[in-house]
C-alpha cells in the first residue's frame, strides 16, 4: 500500500509528465496569423487586415468607408470564395454586392 508521501509524489511525476507532453505537442503548431484575407464584395478588391483591428462583420474597407469586407479564403483548387458562415451578412448587403455569387460564394476578380 501506498503510503501518503509515496501516493503525493507518484501523482505530482504524472502530472509533471502530462503537462511535459502538452508543452512538447504545442511546440509543433504553427502560431495563427494576426492577418486575415477580405475581400470587398462591392469593389471586388482584397485587403489583409490585422484581426484586432475587425470588430464586425461585415468589416469598414479603409478606401471606401463603407462596411463591405467579407471573410475569404483561397480553395485548394485555388478559387477565392467567401466562407458559408458569412453567407447571410452577404445576402444583408444587397445590391452592393458586385463581386460574390450569392449562390456558390466565389469571388469574380474585378475588371
Amino acid at each position: 500500500m501506498l503510503t501518503s508521501r509515496s501516493g503525493k509524489i507518484l501523482l505530482a511525476s504524472v502530472l509533471l509528465l502530462g503537462a511535459g507532453a502538452l508543452a512538447y505537442r504545442s511546440l509543433n503548431q504553427q502560431p495563427i496569423s494576426q492577418n486575415v484575407n477580405f475581400v470587398c464584395v462591392a469593389t471586388g478588391q482584397l485587403f489583409a487586415l490585422d484581426r484586432k483591428d475587425v470588430v464586425a462583420l461585415p468589416a469598414r474597407n479603409p478606401k471606401t468607408g463603407e462596411d463591405t469586407l467579407l471573410p475569404c479564403v483561397k480553395d485548394a483548387d485555388g478559387v477565392l470564395r467567401v466562407s458559408g458562415r458569412y453567407e447571410a451578412a452577404l445576402q444583408q448587403l444587397g445590391a452592393k454586392n458586385r463581386y460574390v455569387d450569392p449562390e456558390t460564394l466565389v469571388v469574380r476578380p474585378p475588371p
